[in-house]
């Protein structure tokens, strides 16, 4: 716990300087204080729950990747693709994160530098952030016997989140039951299911994602 809340003083001292480089000073005090005093990831932190890593790594990460911005030099750059690659990790859906990185990177990086810089830096970020990624991949197969990025989990929670349903918060365990008997399910049996889902209900599959919105601003 003790480690956890000192991740959470950095993660509100990296907010600081992340809006303070975007935005100006005023909005970095306003986002340094909000955070210090948002409940849920107190909560998170205080009973040990990945979630405050979660934030942790991601804000790294993002801190790191904007100070490629004035600094570009290959350590900046290594310690740029270890964050990346924690903070997917961590949660393998961030996955989803990696090419508006591998954009902003092209666009706001590289773009300008010379071809041999260019192709220097990312064979560098690129080969970094996959061989980080190596021994959780190899640990995951060695415990579950077969391929597993990163968490065998993440179809069943992902399902239970995004179902036409789902009110909008909290974990619906009455999706679960979609596959009894089952503690593990792969994402081609979700994509499977939900696709056909949204087809046909496109309408309240807006609705949900609305709601979950609005309680995510209300959270």
């Amino acid at each position: 716990c003790l480690t956890q809340f000192v991740l959470g003083s950095i993660s509100a001292v990296l907010l600081f300087r992340i809006s303070h480089k975007l935005i100006g000073v005023i909005p970095a005090y306003l986002s340094f204080i909000g955070f210090s005093f948002y409940g849920p990831e107190i909560v998170y932190e205080g009973i040990t729950l990945r979630a405050g890593l979660v934030t942790f790594l991601g804000l790294w990460s993002f801190n790191l990747l904007l100070d490629l911005t004035s600094d570009l030099d290959k350590k900046s750059l290594v310690l740029a693709a270890i964050a990346t690659s924690l903070f997917i990790q961590i949660r393998p859906n961030i996955i989803l994160c990696l090419p508006f990185i591998l954009w902003y990177l092209h666009s706001s990086i590289f773009k300008a530098k010379s071809p041999r810089i260019i192709r220097n830096g990312w064979v560098l970020f690129l080969g970094v952030f996959l061989v980080s990624s190596i021994p959780f991949l190899v640990q995951c197969f060695l415990v579950h016997d077969r391929f597993v990025f990163f968490d065998a989990s993440g179809s069943l929670a992902f399902i239970a989140g995004n179902l036409q349903n789902y009110r909008g918060y909290g974990l619906d365990f009455s999706a679960l039951q979609l596959f009894p008997g089952k503690t593990e399910v792969s994402y081609t049996e979700v994509i499977n299911y939900l696709v056909p889902q949204i087809m046909e209900h496109p309408l309240e599959f807006v609705q949900m994602y609305f709601r979950k919105i609005f309680y995510f601003l209300n959270d």
